[in-house]
């Protein structure tokens, strides 16, 4: 400051570190990146406000002994509660991934995208994030789209995985970052876990019923269908519980139920007995 006694600004360049000393759930563990810009607040102690350009990472304290949550991109843009150690506010540009760790229970989930921006507020931190993809003239055609169009949710829990891609996703999250809450996939839904596999303009996933909403019409997604090796079901909207899995259609519902495949045993799969195993069977109705 002018007159020599506080702190304003400092400006970091080349394999730039910033790590705090004390910190509460889902508040700044550590900064990491290329270059990086400070600015601290009125006490000239407190900061206030990170740049970091050129491998960004910001790490989040996780709950008690759990493992905090990371978020990379080549740039990030960081607001900070008064406390100077809550963010409030974070925006990330080309190669976002956010990152939750495997827990006790709880399998590991990453988000991928280009476009990341993300509000909290004091004593909870940030409580939702939007991801998007490039949105450049490229991704207008999603039959030719690259990867960078679209965001990238992954789970992986003990033998399984969980998949969804669309071209943005909004996220709520739980008090401390320490959990997903609510994921709304939105623009061609794409979710695949196993041999099951949805397409939807819209999707509501909440993780910890493992439930699934799937709704809308846009341009190029005029359906929602779920399918797997066995049926396949279109309506205009189909919830889905992924464990079993059950599902409930409402809407122009038709389905195409498959027959038994020559190499399954019998008794493995069975018809209906009005029904004749080696036919495709169409069903319609409104639920």
């Amino acid at each position: 400051s002018e007159d020599d006694e506080r702190l304003e600004s400092v400006e970091l360049r080349g394999n730039s570190r910033v790590t705090a000393s004390k910190y509460a759930p889902g508040a700044l563990q550590s900064v990491t990146g290329r270059d990086m810009d400070l600015k601290y607040g009125p006490d000239g102690e407190s900061l206030e406000h990170v740049l970091i350009t050129g491998d960004a990472v910001l790490q989040l304290a996780g709950q008690k002994s759990a493992s905090g949550r990371q978020i990379k991109a080549t740039i990030l843009d960081i607001g900070l509660a008064a406390d100077g150690s809550t963010p409030v506010a974070v925006i990330g540009r080309e190669a976002v991934q956010l990152t939750f760790q495997a827990e006790q229970g709880v399998g590991s989930r990453t988000i991928t995208a280009m476009n990341l921006d993300a509000r909290g507020e004091p004593g909870k931190g940030l409580t939702k994030a939007l991801f998007t993809g490039a949105g450049t003239p490229g991704c207008a055609d999603r039959r030719t789209a690259g990867p960078e169009c679209y965001v990238e949710y992954r789970e992986q829990n003990a033998g399984a995985g969980r998949v969804a891609k669309a071209g943005s996703l909004e996220v709520a999250l739980k008090p401390g970052m320490s959990s997903i809450e609510e994921a709304n996939f939105s623009q061609w839904v794409r979710f695949n876990e196993g041999l099951l596999g949805t397409v939807a303009a819209h999707a509501k996933y909440v993780p910890d019923t493992g439930t699934l909403e799937l709704s809308g019409t846009e341009p190029g997604t005029t359906f929602t269908y779920v399918i797997n090796e066995q049926i396949r079901i279109d309506a205009t909207r189909i919830d889905v519980t992924l464990a079993g899995p059950k599902m409930k259609a409402t809407g122009k519902v038709s389905s195409v139920l498959q027959p038994p495949k020559p190499t399954e045993k019998k008794g493995d799969t069975k018809m209906p007995s009005m029904l004749k195993d080696d036919q495709v069977v169409y069903v319609a109705g409104d639920d």
